[in-house]
Parts: C-alpha cells; sequence; structure tokens
C-alpha cells in the first residue's frame, strides 16, 4: 500500500485545527468536540478523518470548503484563505473571534479624538493609514521588521531614566490585516501606561477595560470616519462594498463590517 506523507498538505491539516476549535468555542460546554465531530461536517470516515488532521488529504474543493463555511457560520473567503495558505491559524482564531469587546460607547469620543489628533499629525488623507508611519511621531517607539518570529507580534518594553520606551516587532514585511489592528492595539495601550498627554483620559483603566478600549482605538485610527464617508461615496453603487472597503483600508471584512454597523449607527 502506498504511504501517504503526513503534513504533505499543511494548510488543510490547519483548517482541520480551525474547524475543531470554532466548533468547541460554539458548542462548549454543550458537546465535547473530538476528531470525528469535525469530519462529520464532511461525511468523513474515521480514516479519511485522520489523514485530514494529519495533512495527508487536501482539502480544496470549493464546494467542500463551502460546506465547512456554511456549517461554521463564517465567511467563506474566510475558510479559502486558510486552506490556501493565504491566513495561519492564529490569524484565523482571531478572525473566527471577531475582534473582541468594544463596548466603551461613554468614551467613545474621547477615543475618536485621540485618533484624529494622531492622524492629524501623520496627515493621511488617504486611506490605508500606515502603521509605521503613525509609529514614527512617537519617538519612544520602534516598530522593527524581524521575519523569524513565532508570533505575528512581539512587544519589548524598557524604561530609561524614568522614560518608558516600546519596541514592537512584526514578521510579515507586508502586514496582514490583523497584524495591524495587533498594533494599534499595542499603541493605545502603551500610549495609556506610558502616561501619554494623548491618552490622559485612558489611564486610571483596568487591564480588561484597557484592552476593550484598545479594540476601539485600534478600529478608529484604522478605519477612521472622514476616510470612511469618502470611500464609501467613492465606492456607491459598487457590488460587494464592504468586501471592496476591506481592501482599501488593508483591514479584514470582519472588521470593517463592524465598523459600518457603528458608523450607519451614527
Amino acid at each position: 500500500m502506498k504511504r501517504i506523507a503526513e503534513n504533505r498538505y499543511p494548510h488543510s491539516a490547519a483548517l482541520f485545527k480551525f474547524c475543531k476549535e470554532a466548533l468547541s468555542q460554539r458548542l462548549q460546554p454543550q458537546a465535547k468536540i473530538i476528531d470525528q465531530t469535525v469530519g462529520a461536517i464532511l461525511s468523513y470516515d474515521p480514516a479519511d478523518c485522520s489523514h485530514w488532521k494529519k495533512g495527508k488529504k487536501n482539502i480544496r474543493s470549493l464546494t467542500t470548503l463551502k460546506t465547512l463555511a456554511s456549517h461554521l457560520q463564517v465567511d467563506e473567503h474566510l475558510i479559502i484563505e486558510i486552506a490556501s495558505g493565504k491566513m495561519d491559524l492564529e490569524e484565523a482564531l482571531f478572525e473566527y473571534k471577531g475582534y473582541g469587546d468594544y463596548s466603551v460607547s461613554s468614551q467613545r469620543k474621547a477615543i475618536v479624538f485621540m485618533t484624529e489628533t494622531i492622524l492629524n499629525e501623520v496627515s493621511s488623507e488617504e486611506a490605508p493609514i500606515y502603521i509605521p508611519e503613525v509609529c514614527k511621531i512617537f519617538k519612544n517607539i520602534r516598530l522593527l521588521h524581524e521575519a523569524s518570529l513565532d508570533t505575528h507580534v512581539q512587544v519589548q518594553h524598557s524604561e530609561v531614566n524614568g522614560i518608558r520606551f516600546m519596541t514592537i516587532q512584526y514578521r510579515e514585511k507586508n502586514m496582514r490585516p490583523h497584524t495591524r489592528f495587533l498594533l494599534a492595539k499595542e499603541l493605545f495601550i502603551f500610549l495609556c501606561k506610558s502616561g501619554h498627554d494623548l491618552a490622559k483620559d485612558f489611564r486610571t483603566l483596568s487591564e480588561e477595560a484597557l484592552d476593550i478600549h484598545s479594540n476601539a482605538f485600534a478600529e478608529s485610527l484604522l478605519i477612521p470616519t472622514a476616510l470612511l464617508k469618502k470611500e464609501i461615496k467613492r465606492l456607491e453603487g459598487s457590488s460587494d462594498i464592504a468586501m471592496k472597503l476591506s481592501q482599501s483600508f488593508w483591514v479584514s471584512k470582519i472588521l470593517i463590517n463592524r465598523r459600518l454597523i457603528e458608523y450607519l449607527g451614527h
């Protein structure tokens, strides 16, 4: 019998892990997710399921990927990007979780004012917002590309003569949407903890509140209202406007959909 090399199709193996984790998050604690639960989505027997899990079976049929997307109730583009290797497991799960909590309505105006002040300094008049340009206006923040990182983003903090410094390293030379979001979050957290004047309204936040506010900050920084309004007008009448906006702003479709809901609500 011909032996099939294990992990011959690593993207398919990553897709299996994503499906299992997505099912676990959606169904727990009501149901225990085992490997066969994942295989059952595609009516696979235990052998086929094992081959898929170990990367011995290539999952690439568009019909199959659409079946997975429908069962998991996610955008099929997410499944396709995992299967094609354009998105790794870390980013895929980040996308699936929906970019976290944003419930900061009482301080949203302060966050918007903060991001608008930063963007005025950078003179950003067109989408997308360039994170390296934003970081350059803060002398105690360094942003470095490091391809050997195990994760998408790595942060180091230091202090010299009472002044705090932050070095952020990112893995992909061409930043992925969720990497840009993570970098924007780290910027907000650092400005708050280092006592920067821009973040004076957020110095006493708890760690949990800080994380929530950093989500709202990242969204507002990457998709500012003025540029969003401008892009919506430019794309008026286009099909799949959310996808086109996500491409214009270099953010995920999930994030742009959330931003559109918030924008239209106001």
